[in-house]
């Protein structure tokens, strides 16, 4: 929540974005700060972007989910964006192909640490008239503190634009921009407000994400009552994985998360986490059943069992995918008390050929034994590069730390799940596949 500090002599509502933290853009022509606030359910908003608040459109460009949804305005120059990027980072400077969400604000204060503000106030198409650096506004701005830790900050006096800037450089910013003002500063919920339409607002939602190991999670949970959420409780006995199967571009977690949830599921679908090689998003609690095991509300798959889908599409990295599966898998297992053998495909449900990356290349030990790699170093249960995976592969086993090896690398897989058959004949058939693994017949 925004909090109140007094900052050479200036009092000032203060919001820190932490890594932990969602931070993006509020759009809706007519609607005031608190308005979009509360309809994102963000934590705190605060309006940024000039605009003609009898109507509440915004001036100046604004992009929400990679999208333009207000266009910028003929200008002599143009004037820069807080930018909110794909992968998360911030910047401050002209959206570019891989920016998801920015608002544009004018003059710039800090760049690289150093005061810029009245080389930015020369160059502003609005002109210098109404930027005199004697000039005194309640101001807002936002700051960049590193490439994933940014702040926003409206102050309670009315100060000059050098003032705003020492504030910001204060507050540890590299870079730092100016929004709008007077009338219109606002950072809910701490402030009062006007009410003024202002159309748009930098909206942050505290502590959605955190941390698997590596990986980053978050909740996005389908809402209740929705009718791809039967929110039927039970307790979890399996973990079922899927693959997404989609090839289009984009198709990642994100994208499937506004998928199950902005009501164009027509027949009802719905599974509890979607990962791709960046994060992992929660659709629905663990205790709730889904349907993605196509075995019927009351079938096993659907009522007992953890949807898991692993995004496939053509400008995604597959492998690091499956990586981050392994690690969501492992945590979803301590927190459940589930056993590796409690991990199945969606083919032990409805017989459907899915997951079908791991069933065509014959990878899914390989997998499981990733699974187990990262559930080892979780509970602590020492070192797991020697573990073979399976069950019928003794610790004491001669050639245990060499199956390993074989299985983690793709070469060799078990006979069934959890078997390996160690003692078992090798066809001809089979040697040239474990040839072509190894990369003997591509020479």
């Amino acid at each position: 929540m925004p909090s109140t500090q007094t900052i050479l002599g200036i009092s000032c509502t203060i919001e820190y974005i932490n890594k932990e933290d969602e931070i993006g853009v509020g759009y809706k022509v007519g609607s005031t700060v608190k308005q979009i606030a509360q309809s994102s359910k963000s934590d705190a908003a605060m309006n940024f972007n000039f605009a003609n608040n009898v109507t509440g459109t915004p001036i100046g460009l604004v992009m929400v989910d990679g999208k333009v949804v207000n266009k910028d305005i003929a200008k002599t120059a143009a004037r820069d964006s807080f930018c909110i990027q794909s992968d998360g980072s911030f910047r401050i400077g002209k959206p570019n192909k891989d920016t998801l969400h920015s608002v544009q604000g004018s003059p710039r204060l800090l760049e690289d640490e150093l005061f810029v503000y009245k080389d930015s106030i020369e160059r502003d198409q609005l002109g210098t008239d109404i930027w005199k650096n004697n000039a005194k506004h309640i101001r807002v701005a936002v700051g960049t503190l590193s490439p994933t830790r940014a702040v926003i900050v409206r102050t309670h006096s009315a100060i000059t634009l050098h003032v705003l800037a020492q504030i910001m450089a204060n507050i540890g910013c590299v870079d730092a921009l100016n929004g709008d003002g007077g009338g219109s500063a606002y950072l809910y919920p701490k402030d009062n407000g006007w009410g003024r339409l202002m159309g748009s607002a930098i909206t942050v939602k505290k502590g959605v994400y955190k941390m698997y190991g590596t990986l980053t999670v978050k909740q996005d949970f389908i809402p209740v009552g929705s009718a791809n959420r039967p929110a039927d409780k039970r307790k979890p006995l399996y973990v079922t994985v899927h693959d997404t199967a989609n090839k289009d571009k984009g198709a990642d977690a994100e994208r499937h998360a506004k998928y199950l949830k902005d009501g164009a599921v027509k027949v009802p679908a719905s599974w509890h986490w979607t990962v791709d090689d960046t994060i992992a998003i929660q659709h629905l609690p663990h205790g709730e059943s889904a349907y993605h095991a196509g075995d019927g509300r009351k079938g096993i798959g659907n009522a007992e069992s953890i949807g898991v889908e692993i995004c496939e599409h053509i400008d995604g990295n597959r492998a690091k995918a499956e990586g981050n599966a392994a690690i969501l898998i492992a945590h979803i297992m301590k927190e459940e008390g589930l056993s590796l053998e409690s991990v199945v495909q969606h083919n032990k449900w409805s017989g459907k050929d899915c997951p079908a990356s791991f069933r065509v290349t014959g990878t899914w030990d390989a997998f499981l034994y990733k699974i187990k790699k990262e559930y080892d170093a979780i509970m602590g249960t020492g070192a797991t590069t020697n573990k073979s995976g399976y069950t019928d592969v003794a610790d004491s086993h001669w050639a245990r730390s060499s199956i390993a090896k074989a299985v983690e690398k793709g070469v060799l897989v078990g006979v069934t799940e959890g078997k390996f058959d160690p003692n078992g004949n090798v066809t001809r058939a089979q040697m040239a596949v474990i040839l072509d693994r190894i990369g003997l017949l591509s020479k």
